[in-house]
């Protein structure tokens, strides 16, 4: 399966939605210069973004698409995020941290407060708790 990943244009985020809404992610502030998406052919098989804090960086929305889970994309994703962030230091908030550990994250618990805010905003906003969370980093 070829996966080619490219950054989103503006009638991307309307394709997005639905799926940050169904997988309980960060839909604040959704803007298409930050994220990316990857297909597989013409069709959408995942996306992700990068928010800037001041001069924190964080990955954030990373979503793929059932059909094409388990087939590097999600990896080709985040890559290609990890690349276009202009920071030696890139945050994550996620569940699954042994997905990430094979990118260089590690749990931190010198979290930056921007972090901190976003995820209560965020959690609040779709009624989740922050407590299964873990604040990772990675330095490039």
């Amino acid at each position: 399966m070829e996966v080619f990943v490219r950054p989103a244009l503006e009638s991307d985020i309307e394709k997005i939605k639905p799926y940050i809404e169904e997988y309980g992610l960060d839909g604040e502030n959704l803007d298409n210069q930050q994220f990316y998406v990857a297909e597989v052919g013409c069709e959408l098989a995942g996306f992700g973004r990068f928010k800037r804090y001041g001069e924190v960086y964080e990955l954030a929305t990373l979503g793929v698409l059932e059909n094409y889970r388990r087939n590097g994309v999600g990896k080709k994703i985040v890559e290609k995020l990890m690349y276009a962030v202009p920071s030696e230091e890139i945050w994550i908030t996620t569940i699954i941290p042994e997905y990430f550990e094979q990118f260089g994250f590690i749990e931190d618990d010198n979290i930056p407060d921007e972090i901190l805010l976003k995820c209560e905003r965020v959690c609040g906003k779709l009624n989740k708790t922050t407590q299964n969370s873990h604040y990772m980093c990675c330095r490039k």
